[in-house]
């Protein structure tokens, strides 16, 4: 079954009639308000859970979006701004179906306080957790390391850490490289990369603990990428395999 056909029936409303739907201009407009609050809740809802990446906006490890870039999206940049506002308090508000959460915090992208939402569960979007611990101190991460292949040394040495082509994070792991050797992906890859967490949080470049998958995760900076600045050190792990009981 496509995607479409999956999807509620009141997304799949002729897109021409939506900013009359929504909008308390216009001829089509239901009788209660909770109608339009209903349309609107499950479109936000449908972005936020499952079509960020879809609609290039950035999301946070912990399911956080810029709200500006929500406003500014596809699916509501038809919607007058003190509308949009006031249906996002709406929608926000405690005791309501499926409603999402909302907070102010620091965004790299604009070197200030900045408004944040995100749907409360049932996301998509891989590698993604709600429980997501944010690190504001160095001391709560005393480590963080990125593991990759020699060949690929070379190119992250100039521009920096990438963020992964699945899910648009860069992944650290809190532990050694002879840890990460045995716990983590570090068998594939024999260079460690150790960020200076400090560094990194000073930069204003936010760091995710996710309490699930064991690891740290991060959009990186304005670029996507943590530099090579922010680099403590490299190491090259050998470990050596000796057998001591084969039988």
């Amino acid at each position: 079954m496509s995607l479409h056909r999956r999807l509620p029936y009141i997304l799949r409303i002729p897109r021409q009639y939506h900013r009359r739907f929504l909008s308390t201009e216009g001829t089509w407009n239901p009788e209660h308000d909770a109608a339009r609050y209903k349309f609107f809740s499950t479109r936000l809802n449908y972005l936020l859970r499952h079509a960020v990446v879809k609609e290039h906006l950035e999301i946070r490890p912990d399911g956080h979006v810029r709200l500006d870039d929500v406003r500014r999206s596809q699916l509501f940049r038809n919607i007058p701004s003190p509308e949009f506002d006031r249906m996002v308090q709406e929608v926000t508000t405690a005791g309501y179906y499926d409603r999402c959460q909302i907070k102010e915090d620091f965004d790299i992208r604009i070197g200030r306080e900045t408004t944040w939402i995100r749907a409360g569960e049932k996301h998509s979007i891989p590698s993604l957790e709600i429980n997501a611990q944010q690190i504001r101190s160095p001391k709560k991460l005393p480590m963080a390391v990125y593991s990759l292949d020699l060949q690929s040394w070379a190119h992250v040495a100039r521009r920096g850490i990438p963020q992964s082509e699945t899910d648009n994070f860069i992944h650290l792991i809190p532990t050694t490289p002879e840890e990460n050797y045995v716990q983590g992906p570090g068998a594939q890859f024999d260079v460690c990369i150790y960020i200076d967490v400090a560094k990194t949080l000073a930069a204003g470049i936010k760091l995710f603990r996710m309490p699930a998958a064991g690891c740290v995760l991060t959009n990186g900076n304005l670029d996507g990428v943590l530099p090579p600045a922010l680099f403590k050190k490299v190491v090259r792990v050998k470990l050596e395999r000796q057998t001591i009981l084969m039988q």
